[in-house]
């Protein structure tokens, strides 16, 4: 194991910038970015926009996204986890796929679809990344750090914070 793992969060909410997570990947180096774009009303806005199509119901920003860090992906090993699939997990990995067949000019290979809400990729990152005796730094520039630090301390993890403001 690594003995330093770095973890980006960006996408407070389906809608938010991407370019936050995008220079996050771009000025890194990162191992893993998560992104969390659901709430209980994104996930009854992409219901709404399932039944009226039903390749409809993920988040489309996200698409845009991978598109742009697609190198990151590719050359560093940068993972990406999220739950931006909503409703419709399946339409947002074809659309994944889609974008990666014509980016790679390949027809092998698939991303990983994890179903879950809310802050399930923090959660995941934590609990297979991090040993039980590890030191974690996290940056807070909002809400969502503070939200990643009472994971880590939930698993027992010693967590320091230093704050931003943006301002």
């Amino acid at each position: 194991m690594k003995n330093i793992i770095r973890i980006g969060n960006g996408q407070g909410f389906w809608g938010d910038s991407i370019d936050a997570p995008v220079n996050l990947v771009k000025d890194g180096p990162l191992d893993y970015l998560t992104l969390d774009y659901l709430a209980e009303v994104t996930l009854s806005i992409m219901q709404r926009q399932k039944l009226k199509n039903p390749n409809a119901g993920y988040a489309r920003d996200f698409i845009d996204l991978v598109g742009r860090i697609l190198p990151e992906i590719q050359n560093d090993g940068l993972k990406v986890i999220t739950n931006a699939g909503g409703v419709n997990p399946n339409s947002c990995r074809d659309e994944l796929l889609k974008l990666s067949k014509d980016i790679f000019k390949t027809k092998k290979g698939f991303p990983l679809i994890i179903t879950g809400s809310g802050t399930v990729g923090m959660e995941s990152t934590v609990t297979r990344l991090l040993e039980s005796n590890s030191k974690s730094l996290v940056l807070n520039t909002g809400h969502f750090a503070e939200r990643f630090s009472l994971i880590l301390n939930s698993h027992g993890l010693e967590t320091n914070q230093m704050d931003f403001d943006f301002e």
